[in-house]
């Protein structure tokens, strides 16, 4: 039973995400600390933390959480709600109903939140610990799960979070995932989508450029003629990430997740295209957030 729920889960984080590469390296870090890229602080926010640490169990949270009262504040609670929820261990490895691992609490009690996701991946992470060691009793290591859910910028018309997690349990190495989500402050909604679509062919150049950043990045010169041959993709075609690309300073950044484009020591490719480079390609919604609208 052991067995098959750790199979399951590697296949799940590959699937749904759909580094021994610089990302790799840092896999923990980027959970650890998200970059800042904003400069406007109109949200408010305070770290909400959830810890527990012992020998067996490593399991950590922290959450930039909204302050103060109003739609837009609820609307960035109830999001960072729903990313907890996605990224919680029950949900990841489909073990749970949503109904169950969901947090029902008020909004507004930032650590009441944060912590009913710490107590529900921490009491899955024990289970899965008791389950091994019937398995396999001398098998004995730290268990550890990482998420982190920073804001990133802040803007008169959009705000950006950062979502990274580091998930180790057992193996070789560990998993992580890393993208980031886009609240318009208008309405108070999730941003679906930035980029259009139907425009996956128009767009390789810019994706090829930025994956080639990537790599320079990380410390590698790679030629585009060499690009194709190191990367999971059909007839040269990148395609679009998995997850939504996501406005942030400057430009749409592009996360294409472990085994999503490429094998694992790719690690996470993550790029940023300026806004002068895409806008021909942006949604009119994404046009107006970013004030490129003709």
């Amino acid at each position: 039973m052991y067995m098959e729920k750790l199979k399951l889960f590697v296949a799940i984080m590959a699937v749904s995400c759909v580094f021994v590469g610089c990302k790799v390296k840092s896999a923990q870090t980027l959970a650890e600390n998200h970059v800042d890229l904003g400069t406007t602080d109109s949200i408010v926010t305070d770290s909400v933390k959830f810890e527990n640490i012992d020998s067996a169990v490593s399991c950590r949270i922290k959450v930039d959480f909204p302050l103060g009262e109003g739609a837009l504040a609820d609307s960035v609670r109830a999001m960072i709600s729903r990313q907890l929820s996605l990224v919680s261990l029950p949900m990841v490895m489909s073990l749970e109903d949503s109904t169950q691992t969901a947090y029902a609490g008020s909004l507004s009690d930032g650590q009441a939140m944060v912590s009913h996701y710490g107590e529900v991946t921490e009491r899955q992470i024990r289970k899965d610990q008791q389950e091994l060691a019937a398995f396999n009793g001398k098998v004995s290591f730290q268990y550890q799960y990482l998420a982190t859910l920073g804001k990133v910028t802040d803007t008169e018309r959009y705000l950006t979070y950062a979502v990274d997690t580091y998930c180790y349990m057992g193996g070789a190495h560990g998993s992580s995932l890393s993208y980031a989500v886009n609240v318009d402050k208008t309405t108070g909604e999730t941003l679906q989508q930035v980029v259009d679509t139907t425009k996956t062919r128009e767009l390789q150049p810019l994706l090829r450029a930025g994956v080639l950043r990537y790599f320079k990045d990380c410390g590698q010169e790679v030629k585009e003629s060499e690009l194709a041959s190191m990367l999971f993709v059909k007839d040269g075609i990148i395609p679009l990430p998995a997850r939504t690309p996501t406005l942030v300073d400057g430009g749409v950044r592009f996360d294409y997740q472990q085994y999503e484009i490429g094998p694992y020591a790719l690690g996470i490719v993550t790029f940023t295209i300026p806004y002068t480079d895409i806008k021909p390609w942006l949604t009119e919604q994404a046009k107006q957030l970013v004030g490129v609208a003709e």
